[in-house]
């Protein structure tokens, strides 16, 4: 019988652990548009967006300071500052 209620305690102790630290998603869900980049990126790089083609890219970014990571297909490019 002890067996039991430790098992029971041990199960609303994680219960209530896990639903303390659950989140409401009502509040955390933000939709982001990719046409306006401060919803997303600092303000210092507000010329950049998702879907920028590399040859606007390299006109407002200095690329040769930057450490440019690419996909085997190139369809897409990381650059890290």
């Amino acid at each position: 019988m002890k067996r039991i209620y430790q098992l029971i305690i041990i199960f609303l102790f994680f219960g209530i652990a896990a639903n303390s630290f659950a989140q409401d998603d009502s509040e955390s869900l933000k939709q982001l548009t990719i046409e306006d980049p401060s919803q997303y990126l600092p303000d210092y790089l507000s010329n950049i967006y998702i879907g920028i083609p590399l040859a606007d890219f390299e006109s407002v970014k200095d690329t040769l300071l930057l450490d440019m990571s690419r996909n085997i297909s190139n369809m897409w490019f990381g650059a890290a500052e």
